[in-house]
């Protein structure tokens, strides 16, 4: 049985483009949920049709951590985008408190993250923060690692060691 849905409504999977510019830097993501989740039931359909792998939850789940963390780097925009939706609009608008989105994507931010790293508007504005640093995956790593066999642990912890994927020739 596959991990994923075998199909997903063309007109549900967003454009995640347009005009080279990444949506998700200017789209309140708490307007896109739905789509955002669909287009990453998609990237799991396409990598498995791609592949030929049925693979598991945690497999999944490290394929969404990035190379330098021993995944493949399919993030999920599900994930990402109120991350990325905070760090730009703290980067290039002054009225944060009052901007209108603002209060959803920070629920939603929050709803990803364990408490410990969850903001506030005060905490925005105080240290406005970078999209690298709300994306930090520390705590998906962590619990995909607390989940796994001594084994995989072991497997994991050498695939995400500094120069793990350099080329011994």
């Amino acid at each position: 049985m596959s991990l994923f849905p075998t199909s997903i409504p063309s007109s549900n999977v967003p454009n995640v483009e347009l005009l080279g510019v990444p949506i998700a830097r200017g789209t309140p993501s708490s307007s896109a949920v739905e789509a955002l989740k669909d287009f990453d039931l998609a990237v799991a359909n396409c990598f498995t049709k791609c592949t030929g792998l049925d693979i598991s939850v945690d497999a999944w789940k490290q394929a969404q951590l990035s190379p330098r963390r021993g995944g493949l780097g399919l993030r999920p925009l599900s994930l990402h985008t109120p991350a990325t939706y905070i760090s730009s609009l703290c980067s290039s608008d002054s009225a944060i408190p009052s901007h209108p989105h603002l209060t959803s994507t920070i629920i939603l931010f929050n709803n990803c993250v364990p408490p410990p790293e969850a903001v506030s508007v005060h905490s925005l504005l105080s240290n406005p923060p970078s999209q690298r640093h709300l994306s930090e995956e520390d705590s998906q790593f962590a619990s995909l690692y607390n989940s796994m066999s001594c084994a995989n642990k072991a497997r994991l912890l050498s695939v995400s060691s500094p120069h793990a994927s350099a080329c011994p020739f």
